[in-house]
């Protein structure tokens, strides 16, 4: 590794990525028999807002607009999500969270984070502060530098939430 200084290397980020996609293997090896996953990434980047449209959320989630939608109509059927007049544009809809949709939410970040405490118990409080962190701290770089990638609504709409990988 290279000195804060002199700031890293190709290697030192390839050996980040590598780490990375350890981590998301591990996530979705847990999450295989549980919720899915796309549902999850969906009701997350909704919480905290007043509601998104379809167009905000497929953008959001890097995904194309008509799974964006699929995704909303599936979730609205499990009455998770509910489609309300956007009160700017009364053309539009915004999708929101229904109470039904927060609990889910609740329970499987409860569940998830359940989940990671008991396969990290030997780490301290300290230790898991600092990588959270410093995870936080390279998502908003690498999202802030990404010329046309998916950026989170603004953050006064926003509660950072669960994800899954």
């Amino acid at each position: 590794m290279q000195s804060e200084t002199t700031g890293p290397t190709t290697q030192d980020c390839v050996d980040l990525l590598r780490s990375l996609q350890q981590l998301t293997r591990a996530r979705r090896r847990s999450m295989r028999y549980k919720q899915d996953a796309g549902a999850l990434m969906m009701l997350s980047a909704l919480e905290g807002t007043p509601g998104a449209r379809v167009s905000m959320l497929a953008e959001m989630l890097m995904i194309d607009i008509s799974a964006a939608s699929r995704q909303v109509a599936a979730l609205e059927g499990a009455g998770l999500v509910a489609r309300v007049r956007d009160e700017a544009d009364h053309r539009a809809q915004l999708v929101r969270l229904t109470a039904a949709g927060e609990m889910a939410l609740a329970t499987a970040c409860e569940t998830a984070g359940s989940d990671i405490a008991g396969r990290i118990s030997n780490w301290s409080a300290q230790d898991l502060g600092t990588l959270t962190d410093l995870v936080r701290r390279l998502a908003t770089d690498l999202v802030a530098s990404e010329p046309g990638c998916a950026k989170s609504p603004p953050a006064a709409y926003r509660v950072p939430a669960f994800t899954v990988g």
